[in-house]
């Protein structure tokens, strides 16, 4: 495999031509681990230790008080109610004003339910914390993979998000936007012309020659970007790329959620 290389004042990129894959070398005043690199993180469902005290206990949720049950519920409620029907097909993004903006409001209910259950089964508020050690639990992976299997509308929502990955922290990207560029083709120019920039899973590079795992630890990597980038106001209801991919999340994480909080405890 030929590599052609592209330098910078502070970095060396290598670009394999064959594969269109990108590969940050190094920077050149500090040596980084593989893992360190951008695109080669550690997979986000490779199993970790989990930080000292914090063990999920589902049954936390079932203990809490009535009021604050009835309220995380009723997030995840709202949520479901606010899910646009385009979030669960296979078409791109909603097509009205309204839609487009119930499905950033069903993403923004869900995670907020989301947060609250995962911080009373983890006794933790942490939101990076809650993803790192949530993303290798053994149930809700089995509980991923089931709402997907039995699920067509799920596993349609999940294929479209799938084919957004990575996700990148909008404001690491945000000058380099070019209108209607497809997104295969965005992501390896992204790489190049933003080799620091955040991104998840961050683990695409690893991936060269298979897709990306569309499983739960790597689909909660992504979906946490997604929350990131809409929570510190990045993300516009009115952007094309921005729609398809809260839409497809949406129908990702509404549906998860409702099982989790809504399901039998």
């Amino acid at each position: 495999m030929s590599a052609a290389h592209t330098s910078a004042a502070e970095r060396d990129v290598t670009v394999y031509p064959t594969t269109a894959v990108v590969v940050l070398l190094w920077d050149r005043r500090v040596v980084l681990p593989p893992q360190r690199i951008p695109g080669f993180g550690e997979c986000p469902c490779s199993p970790g230790t989990p930080p000292a005290g914090v063990e999920f206990r589902p049954e936390r949720f079932r203990d809490l008080s009535p009021d604050g049950r009835r309220l995380i519920q009723r997030w995840a409620k709202k949520a479901g109610d606010a899910l646009p029907p385009s979030a669960t097909q296979e078409q791109s993004w909603p097509t009205s004003q309204a839609g487009r903006a119930n499905a950033f409001e069903a993403f923004i209910y869900a995670w907020i339910s989301f947060n609250g259950w995962a911080s009373c089964c983890l006794e933790d508020e942490q939101d990076s914390l809650l993803v790192r050690v949530l993303r290798t639990e053994r149930s809700l992976c089995d509980t991923f993979d089931n709402l997907v299997r039995n699920d067509l509308q799920v596993a349609h929502s999940l294929q479209r998000f799938h084919a957004l990955w990575p996700i990148f922290r909008a404001a690491d990207v945000r000058s380099g936007h070019l209108p209607g560029e497809p997104r295969a083709i965005r992501v390896r120019r992204y790489a190049v012309d933003f080799p620091h920039a955040g991104r998840a899973p961050n683990c695409h590079l690893r991936h060269v020659e298979v897709d990306l795992p569309a499983d739960w630890g790597h689909a909660l990597a992504a979906l946490y970007q997604v929350r990131c980038n809409l929570f510190h106001g990045t993300k516009s209801v009115f952007g094309i790329e921005d729609r398809e991919i809260v839409d497809s999340a949406a129908g990702v994480l509404v549906p998860m959620v409702r099982r989790l909080v809504l399901g039998p405890q």
